[in-house]
C-alpha cells in the first residue's frame, strides 16, 4: 500500500541558508541561525572572523539581507561592537 501524501500548496523552490550551513529553507535562514551570522557580523567587527564566517557575510551583503534582518534588529549591539 502507497501512502500520498497531501501538500498545502506551496511548491516555493528552496534556498540554501545564507549562515553557509547548507540547509534548504525557503526564506534566508533556517530557524535560529540569522543570530549565527549575527554572531558572524560581530567577529568580523572584532577583526577575530574565520574564512568560512566572511565567507557568509559576503554572501549575505550580495543578497542585501544583513542590512533588512540582522542589522536592524542588532543595531545597538553592533554599534556598541564598533567601539
Amino acid at each position: 500500500m502507497t501512502t500520498k501524501t497531501k501538500t498545502n500548496g506551496n511548491t516555493k523552490a528552496r534556498n540554501a541558508c545564507l549562515c553557509g550551513c547548507g540547509k534548504k529553507v525557503r526564506g534566508y535562514f533556517a530557524q535560529g541561525h540569522d543570530q549565527r551570522m549575527r554572531g558572524f557580523l560581530l567577529r568580523h567587527n572584532a577583526g577575530t572572523a574565520t574564512k568560512q564566517e566572511l565567507a557568509a557575510v559576503k554572501t549575505a551583503l550580495k543578497v542585501g539581507v544583513i542590512l533588512k534582518h540582522v542589522s536592524e534588529a542588532n543595531a545597538p549591539v553592533l554599534r556598541a561592537s564598533a567601539q
